[in-house]
Formats: structure tokens, C-alpha cells, sequence
């Protein structure tokens, strides 16, 4: 559960480039929003790795209830300045929730997988499963909202609507997730058995781990390069369907 919250808002976001367009409808959104959301979260990743001393299971706790809460505010934001009408800010608002999410992810992304990386692999392993399962959840949510409705303004305004609530609810019980995955006795057990002194003295530098697995890391390295570097600025700008319309870019991100 927790894995697939990490990743559903920035998915929330890129497969409601229709929406977006019709909102913003001279302006580069798919390209603006990716550079936002990498920036601010590569620079807290970069933050929690370089404070790698934060070990304790309170401050992971802590972390991922406020990286939680940052994702549901910045999910409330899109369907929020809708009902206002649009004002002028809003463009400026928008983007300033996707660097939000950003931050959020950066929390969540080095606390989860830090913390699931103290237990055996069967955790790592479900929360990776998670976050990949993540956008396939999203873009199922999205069809059917879009689907459910008239193919007009008004219908896509309310689908996307939608979409961002229900959103919202699975990130809301992620935040009642967190507070109540410590208190599992299974977790409580697990923690027992970890070394009592977690300190950075006691373990392993991120260089000295990877130089013992290069070609992992390359690999991972590369895959993210080329995924980033067409999703989804191009998938979802640079490529038109006289036939699906505004169907075709998000049918082509959940593809």
C-alpha cells in the first residue's frame, strides 16, 4: 500500500494531461511538470542520503507522515483552483504543488525504502512491487473516470475531479498506514533483532557499496535515462491522433 501512495500523485498528475491542456493550454505543462517534481525531489533525496545518521524508526515514521500529508495537499490543489475559477496564480500554483509532491516523494522515497531496506527482502521486494503497480493502478482509475462521463469540458472537469478525490482517499489511508505499520508485531519483531548501534561508524559508505555492484547500478542507470527521456514530456506533448483525440496521450502512458 505504502509503496503504490509513493508514487500515485506524480502519476496522478502526468495521466491528467488533458485536463491540464484544456487548462493551461498555451503553456508546455508535461515538460514543466516533469522538471519540477525530478528537481525538488532529487535535491531532498540527495538531503536524506548525505543525513543517512537519521536511522531511528520515530524520524522514519515522522518523515513519511509529513511526506504523506504533502501529498494530499498537493493533490487538493488541481481540482481546488478549478472551483475557483482560475485565477491568474493558478498556472504558478499548480506547478508549485507538483515541486510540493516532488519534496514529498524525496521524503517518502528515502524513508520507505530505507526503512524496508533494515528488513529481510521480501519487504524491499513488496515495496517496489507496489510503486510499480502504482501506475498501472492510476491509469485504470483515469479511464474509467473519463469513460464514466460526457466527452465535454464540463464532463472532463468533473472526471478529473474524480480522479484527483479518490486519489486523495488512497493517500489518506497510506498516512493511516504509517502510523499503524510500527505497531505490528511482526515489524516490532524485526526491529528487535536489528543492531542496537545504527550509527554512520557502523555501516557501509554509499560509494562502498557501489563499487561492489557496478553494472547494477549502470543498468538501473540507463533504464532511467531512456524512460525519463520520453516519458512523459514526449508521449504526452509531442505525439497527436486525429482518431483518439485527447485519448491518445494518456492511453499511450498507461501502454
Amino acid at each position: 500500500m505504502l509503496g503504490a501512495g509513493n508514487l500515485l500523485p506524480w502519476n496522478a498528475f502526468i495521466t491528467s494531461v488533458d485536463f491540464f491542456g484544456n487548462l493551461y493550454p498555451t503553456r508546455h505543462v508535461e515538460k514543466v511538470f516533469f522538471v519540477a517534481y525530478m528537481s525538488s525531489s532529487i535535491v531532498v533525496l540527495i538531503f536524506v542520503l548525505s543525513r543517512g545518521g537519521w536511522s531511528k524508526k520515530l524520524i522514519y515514521r515522522l518523515r513519511m507522515n509529513w511526506g504523506f500529508s504533502m501529498f494530499v495537499l498537493s493533490s487538493m490543489v488541481p481540482p481546488t483552483i478549478d472551483w475557483l475559477g482560475r485565477p491568474k496564480e493558478a498556472y504558478a500554483v499548480t506547478v508549485a504543488s507538483v515541486v510540493l509532491c516532488g519534496l514529498a516523494d524525496g521524503l517518502i522515497g528515502g524513508s520507505l525504502i530505507g526503512s524496508a531496506g533494515k528488513l529481510p527482502k521480501e519487504y524491499i521486494q513488496a515495496v517496489f512491487a507496489g510503486t510499480a503497480s502504482s501506475g498501472v493502478l492510476v491509469s485504470i482509475l483515469r479511464i474509467t473516470t473519463k469513460a464514466s462521463l460526457p466527452q465535454t469540458p464540463q464532463g472532463l472537469r468533473i472526471s478529473a475531479h474524480l480522479y484527483f478525490i479518490v486519489t486523495e482517499i488512497i493517500l489518506m489511508c497510506c498516512t493511516v498506514c504509517c502510523d499503524f505499520l510500527y505497531k505490528l508485531p511482526i515489524m516490532e519483531q524485526h526491529f528487535k533483532l536489528l543492531p542496537v548501534d545504527d550509527s554512520l561508524t557502523c555501516r557501509p559508505t554509499f560509494w562502498g557499496v557501489a563499487r561492489k555492484i557496478p553494472w547494477p547500478i549502470f543498468g538501473i542507470l540507463s533504464i532511467y535515462i531512456v524512460t525519463l527521456s520520453v516519458f512523459p514530456g514526449f508521449l504526452a506533448e509531442s505525439l497527436a491522433s486525429k482518431l483518439l483525440k485527447d485519448w491518445y496521450p494518456f492511453l499511450l502512458i498507461t501502454v
